[in-house]
């Protein structure tokens, strides 16, 4: 059920109070051969940032261990998200 009112408090990335995304993290699961994030704004199709973070290794299981190796990986962005409240939706792809 949508609400009434918009309250932008209630936001997971709230940019009135100086949220942003500092940086990205994720798990190659496969033989990756790079890495590319691109953020959008799914309201305007404006690009918000692309990265090329470069060669990365894929996670794997080190038995010796019993553990996974190689994850996560991370990727800085810096993105300072800058739309007006509740105007815009942000979809991040790596």
């Amino acid at each position: 059920m949508p609400d009434e009112h918009y309250l932008p408090q209630r936001n997971a990335i709230n940019t009135a109070r100086g949220d942003f995304f500092y940086q990205w993290s994720f798990a190659p699961i496969r033989s990756a051969a790079a890495t590319r994030f691109t953020a959008v704004n799914t309201t305007t199709g404006e690009s918000l940032a692309y990265s090329e973070g470069g060669p990365v290794t894929a996670a794997f299981y080190y038995p010796l261990y019993a553990t996974w190796m190689g994850t996560p990986q991370y990727l800085e962005l810096g993105l300072h998200p800058d739309v007006e409240a509740g105007s815009a939706r942000m979809t991040g792809s790596t």
